[in-house]
């Protein structure tokens, strides 16, 4: 359709960089991003929705933050497992120092301290409690390992879908967005972008092999799903080869870590092995 073509001539300009980020900004940033981080942003901010699904070390983080010092996606949710809350506050604090940052503690609601945060921190399991106090507050979520999600039958699944249906840009993130069956795989995404893959049906019969039991279809062509999802700009997924051009050449530090050379000498052969 028009529209899909539309959207995948967008997602192409984006990944060859002739997009740029709006100058619409309240926040700057105290650490500059790298370009395939802003591209990364870009795609969001173009698209409403987005899975990255970039390899592990590339900073997913650091282009979530890229979006969000844009006032459009102020008051922002991110939404993440509970042991990396902290990490968040922290990466929040230092890449976007103007932005006030508030980390839920407890499930049941409460009233938080001075003005409405501009990044509000949750855990997958404490966001059930807080459906109703967030309706029509957020205008961006973050989906911090989004494979959570891939189950829409879960109550993590209903309260990340409540909570996103006001508001206009979502972002997943994830180096491993499913575990392998195609279903999983249009949860993740219809969270992203609703309806983009059509209903259930339309796409497992566009898409997956016949089910080998409940909610078990796998995707039939996984290459031309995958270059499909990209060419409609709601996958974006970069290894370090892919933007090797971008990163700082890496440093060779040698720490000398303490040990028990005794210790190590009668267990050589067993390390060694």
């Amino acid at each position: 359709s028009e529209g899909y073509r539309a959207r995948g001539v967008a997602a192409r300009m984006i990944e060859l960089g002739q997009f740029r980020l709006s100058p619409d900004v309240d926040h700057r940033m105290a650490l500059p991003p790298r370009p395939y981080q802003q591209r990364a942003a870009a795609m969001l901010l173009t698209m409403g929705g987005l899975l990255l699904a970039d390899m592990v070390g590339l900073g997913k983080t650091a282009s979530a933050l890229t979006a969000l010092a844009d006032r459009r996606c102020l008051p922002a949710l991110v939404v993440c497992p509970p042991h990396l809350m902290t990490h968040w506050e922290d990466e929040v604090r230092r890449f976007l120092p103007s932005c006030t940052v508030h980390a839920i503690t407890r499930t049941k609601p409460y009233r938080l301290f001075g003005v409405w945060p501009d990044v509000l921190i949750c855990s997958y399991h404490r966001l059930k409690g807080w459906v109703d106090a967030l309706d029509g507050k957020i205008k961006a979520i973050v989906y911090d390992e989004v494979h959570q999600l891939r189950h829409d039958s879960s109550q993590i699944y209903k309260a990340c879908a409540a909570v996103a249906k006001t508001t206009v840009y979502r972002l997943g993130m994830s180096a491993t967005p499913i575990a392998g069956y195609g279903e999983e795989f249009f949860n993740v995404l219809n969270a992203l972008r609703p309806g983009m893959l059509g209903t259930r049906e339309e796409f497992k019969r566009e898409w997956c092999n016949q089910s080998i039991g409940p909610r078990k279809a796998t995707i039939r062509e996984p290459e031309a799903f995958g270059r499909y999802v990209k060419d409609v700009g709601v996958m974006m997924r970069r290894t370090r080869a892919d933007v090797s051009r971008e990163l700082p050449a890496l440093n060779s530090i040698a720490y000398e870590v303490e040990h028990d050379a005794a210790v190590l000498k009668a267990k050589e052969k067993e390390i060694l092995e």
